[in-house]
C-alpha cells in the first residue's frame, strides 16, 4: 500500500545518503576504488526512488573521482549526464557548479574554446541567481582561458571585472588569485614590468593568509624568472 511504499522510499533515501557519506570518506582517504563503489550504489538507489537531484549529485561525485585520477574523458561523460539532469529539474545552482566542472575538464583536455563557452554560460547563471562570489570566480576563470588563448586584452577585462566584485564583497583571498592571473597574462604577453607588479600584489596578500604556501611559492618562482631575464 501507499504507506508501505512511503516508508520504503524513506528507508532507501537514508541508505542513499549513508552510501554517499561513506563514499566521501573513502574519497578523502584516497581510496578511490572503494569510493566509486559506494557512490555507484548510491546512484543506483537514487535512480530507483526517482531522486533526480540525488542522481545528479551521484554522477558528479563519480565524475570527480575520474577527474582526480586523470580520466578526463570519463569524467566529462559523467558530469555531462549530471548537467542534463540539473537543467531538467531547474537546479540553476547545481547547473552552474557542473558547468564549472565541465569547463575545468575541457581545459585539462586542451579544449579551450569549449571551456570558454562553458564558463560564459556559467557566468550568466551566477549573475542570474545573484551569487557575487561565484560570479567573480567565473570571471577569473574566463580570464585564465583568454590568457591560454592568447587574447590578453579580454583576459585583462575579465580579471578587472572579477576584481571589482571581490573588492565590493571584501574577499581578499580571491583578489590574490586574480592578481596572480593578471600577472600570468602580462607575463605571457611579455610585459614583464606589469607582470611583476601584479605578482607583487598577489604575494603581499598571500603572505598574510594561511594554507597558501604552495601557491605563494609558485608566484615567487615566476617572479624569480622575471628577475633573471
Amino acid at each position: 500500500n501507499s504507506q508501505n511504499h512511503f516508508y520504503y522510499s524513506v528507508n532507501r533515501s537514508l541508505n542513499f545518503h549513508s552510501l554517499n557519506e561513506i563514499g566521501s570518506i573513502h574519497f578523502k582517504r584516497r581510496n578511490y576504488e572503494k569510493s566509486i563503489k559506494f557512490y555507484a550504489e548510491g546512484l543506483s538507489i537514487a535512480r530507483e526512488i526517482g531522486d533526480k537531484k540525488g542522481e545528479a549529485n551521484g554522477l558528479a561525485n563519480i565524475s570527480l573521482i575520474h577527474q582526480t585520477r586523470g580520466n578526463y574523458n570519463r569524467a566529462l561523460t559523467f558530469i555531462k549526464q549530471a548537467q542534463r539532469i540539473r537543467i531538467e529539474i531547474g537546479d540553476l545552482h547545481g547547473e552552474a557548479n557542473n558547468l564549472n566542472d565541465i569547463a575545468r575538464i575541457q581545459t585539462k583536455l586542451g579544449e579551450f574554446t569549449k571551456a570558454l563557452e562553458s564558463y560564459t554560460t556559467n557566468l550568466a547563471i551566477y549573475r542570474n541567481i545573484k551569487h557575487q562570489e561565484m560570479e567573480a570566480q567565473s570571471l577569473y576563470n574566463l580570464g585564465t582561458i583568454y590568457t591560454l588563448l592568447g587574447n590578453y586584452e579580454l583576459a585583462h577585462e575579465s580579471f578587472t571585472a572579477s576584481l571589482s566584485i571581490l573588492k565590493i564583497i571584501k574577499f581578499s583571498r580571491g583578489a590574490a588569485y586574480v592578481y596572480s592571473g593578471m600577472g600570468d597574462a602580462y607575463f605571457a604577453s611579455a610585459e614583464q614590468i606589469d607582470a611583476e607588479k601584479y605578482y607583487g600584489r598577489a604575494v603581499k596578500i598571500f603572505s598574510g593568509l594561511t594554507n597558501e604556501e604552495e601557491y605563494l611559492f609558485s608566484i615567487k618562482s615566476k617572479q624569480a624568472t622575471i628577475y633573471h631575464r
